[in-house]
């Protein structure tokens, strides 16, 4: 029943899935119409074939605008240091981008410390 859906099956497992749920999701979007049974099975024997702890490739998900901008726009002293080597990679790649933040900065500064001084 899963040899039609088996060459999707293996690469969604070495792309690092393994979900039944999801893989059986995706079967049936692709016409699977069999038991959620076979595909938890398959699974079951595919993660008892596996060594204990093996590493999982994950797929990466991309960043979100807010977890992008974020460390762009902040200042350094509230940064953690992989958010500040973050930011000191993206600047370093995109020079246009720096000059871009580097004024705003300055000029955030400027307007905390005419809060500040007007309080």
């Amino acid at each position: 029943m899963l040899d039609t859906f088996r060459d999707h099956l293996e690469r969604r497992w070495n792309e690092g899935c393994r979900n039944a749920i999801q893989l059986l999701r995706e079967l049936v979007a692709r016409g699977f119409d069999g038991q959620p049974s076979i595909v938890r099975q398959w699974a079951g024997r595919r993660r008892e074939g596996e060594p204990r702890g093996a590493a999982i490739v994950r797929e990466e998900r991309p960043l979100t605008t807010r977890q992008l901008t974020r460390p762009l726009r902040s200042d350094g002293d509230f940064l953690s240091g992989t958010e500040q080597t973050f930011k000191a990679r993206v600047l370093a790649q995109m020079p246009s981008l720096a000059a871009c933040v580097g004024g705003e900065a300055t000029e955030q500064s400027a307007t905390s410390h005419q809060q500040r001084g007007s309080s």
